[in-house]
C-alpha cells in the first residue's frame, strides 16, 4: 500500500512540475520517439521493431507459414532467412503490388513459396480495395475489385492441415481474416498468429478488444512484440487502444507448451 501511495505522490509531483514547464518541441519529440520505440509502436522497420527477432525465434520450428497481406514480400524474405525450408503461402490482392511479389517468387530460394493474387477475409467472392490506402475501409486512390477467400476454404481446397505461423497485415481487416478461419482455429490447427494493429483499425471500426476477445476464445495468449522481447499481455486493457501501429503475437495452446 505504501508503495502505491509513494508512486502516486511522485507522479503527482512530476505532473505539477511538467504542467508549469514550457513546451519544448524537440524534447517533446525525443520523449515520444523514445517511448514509441521502446513500446514497439510506430516503427515499421522489421530489423529493429522486434519482428525479425520473432522470426529468428519461432520460424526454425515451423513448416507451414502464411503471409496474409504480403505486399512485396519483405516479411517472407525474413522468414526464409530464419528457415529456408519453410513452405510459405503469400496473399496479395493488388495487381501492381502482386507483380513485384511474383518477381521474388521466381528466385531459387523462394522455391517453396506460393503467391496468391487474392485478399483473405471472412467470405469467398469479391471485395473492393482502395489502392492508395491498400485498405477495404479507407478511401484513397483507385477502387479495385479483387477476389477474396477465407482461410478455412483455402486450407480445405489445398489440403493444408495446419499453419505453424499465420502473419496478418491487412490494414484493419485482421478481424475478418480471423473470422474466416473459425474451423482452423477451433480445431487448434493454427499454432501462432502475428497480427498488426494501428490507425486503420479506426477506419475499420475494429477495436483491439475485438481481436483479443476472439483470440482468447480459442485459447491464445497474446504478447506485444517489442524490440528486445515479446511481452505477455494477460488481459485486454484500454491503454493499449491508442491506434498506433504495433504488432502482437498470439500463441496457441500447443505453441505455448513448445515455446
Amino acid at each position: 500500500m505504501w508503495r502505491a501511495r509513494l508512486r502516486y505522490r511522485l507522479q503527482h509531483s512530476a505532473r505539477a512540475i511538467f504542467s508549469r514547464a514550457p513546451r519544448v518541441r524537440l524534447i517533446h519529440h525525443l520523449f515520444y520517439l523514445y517511448n514509441a520505440t521502446v513500446d514497439g509502436e510506430d516503427n515499421g522497420d522489421m530489423a529493429i521493431n522486434g519482428e525479425r527477432r520473432v522470426l529468428e525465434r519461432f520460424a526454425p520450428d515451423c513448416r507451414v507459414v502464411f503471409d496474409v497481406g504480403a505486399n512485396r514480400g519483405d516479411w517472407t524474405e525474413l522468414a526464409l532467412a530464419a528457415n529456408p525450408a519453410l513452405t510459405v503461402h503469400c496473399f496479395e490482392p493488388l495487381p501492381d503490388v502482386f507483380e513485384a511479389l511474383a518477381e521474388h517468387s521466381a528466385r531459387p530460394e523462394w522455391r517453396h513459396v506460393s503467391c496468391h493474387p487474392v485478399a483473405v477475409s471472412d467470405t469467398d467472392g469479391e471485395a473492393t480495395i482502395h489502392s492508395g490506402s491498400q485498405s477495404m475501409h479507407r478511401r484513397g486512390g483507385r477502387a479495385q475489385s479483387v477476389g477474396c477467400v477465407t482461410l478455412d476454404a483455402f486450407c480445405a481446397r489445398e489440403g493444408i492441415e495446419s499453419i505453424d505461423l499465420l502473419k496478418i497485415d491487412v490494414e484493419g481487416n485482421e478481424l475478418r481474416v480471423l473470422r474466416g478461419a473459425r474451423r482452423m482455429l477451433a480445431e487448434g490447427r493454427v499454432a501462432r498468429i502475428q497480427f498488426e494493429y494501428g490507425p486503420e483499425n479506426a477506419h475499420a471500426r475494429v477495436l483491439l478488444k475485438d481481436l483479443f476477445e476472439l483470440l482468447h476464445s480459442y485459447g491464445f495468449v497474446i504478447h506485444r512484440i517489442l524490440p528486445r522481447r515479446i511481452e505477455p499481455v494477460p488481459a485486454y486493457t484500454t491503454w493499449l487502444e491508442n491506434f498506433r501501429y504495433k504488432n502482437f503475437l498470439a500463441l496457441g495452446p500447443e505453441a505455448k507448451r513448445a515455446d
